[in-house]
């Protein structure tokens, strides 16, 4: 298998194709998948333009995958022969984020509550957020948030309204840029049983966290 690796900046201008050793991939349902990338320090990609937490990454596979997509962290380990780092799924940045006080919702469905606080994240600190398909059924709500942690607002108060899965498809757009588009179903993901061959440690860190 043949992984395309793009690393891009903070605004998701590529900086170009990387040669990267890859990690094993996790994608994780309504929660944070993870990957690793090292690089030689002989490599041409060796600088602080690449390694800088807050970039945005894209794996693109050649088995029927489907991308993969996220941000450097923080976690940066250097070593005599080069350097490796982590890179998380959007959630894990939501984790870390707060709504503002007094965020009032009255007689909304589910999924204008999703749409409303990453539209207001996307705008305060962009980390290329577009609003795709998202679930617009179910009830109406009346909730409000204080200074809530806005992985709490999505991934509990939200799915505990509605049962739908939320998840962040990474693609690039039609200028280039890394981005991330805001998916909100009912039910998410699909059955590749026929169409990719998972191998445990080499292209999953885990079976329960397949999606």
């Amino acid at each position: 298998m043949n992984i395309r690796v793009i690393i891009g900046d903070k605004a998701g201008n590529q900086l170009g194709e990387v040669d990267a050793l890859v990690g094993p991939v996790v994608w994780h349902l309504n929660d944070a998948g993870k990957t690793t990338l090292a690089l030689s320090r002989s490599s041409e990609f060796f600088n602080e333009d690449f390694i800088n937490p807050g970039n945005r990454v894209y794996l693109e596979f050649d088995n029927g995958l489907p991308p993969w997509g996220g941000l450097i962290d923080l976690n940066i380990g250097w070593t005599r022969n080069g350097v490796s780092f982590d890179c998380y799924e959007i959630p894990q940045v939501l984790k870390s984020r707060i709504t503002d006080k007094n965020v009032n919702f009255r007689e909304v469905q589910a999924g204008t509550i999703l749409r409303t606080i990453l539209i207001r994240e996307e705008q305060q600190d962009p980390i290329g957020l577009v609003m795709g398909s998202v679930w617009s059924g179910g009830d109406t709500h009346w909730i409000s948030f204080h200074y809530t942690s806005v992985w709490d607002v999505i991934f509990n108060s939200v799915r505990d309204m509605e049962r739908c899965d939320i998840y962040f498809k990474p693609y690039i757009d039609s200028e280039g840029l890394i981005k991330f588009r805001v998916v909100m179903d009912q039910i998410g993901g699909s059955n590749k049983t026929n169409e990719v061959q998972l191998i445990e440690d080499r292209n999953v860190g885990g079976t329960e966290l397949l999606v």
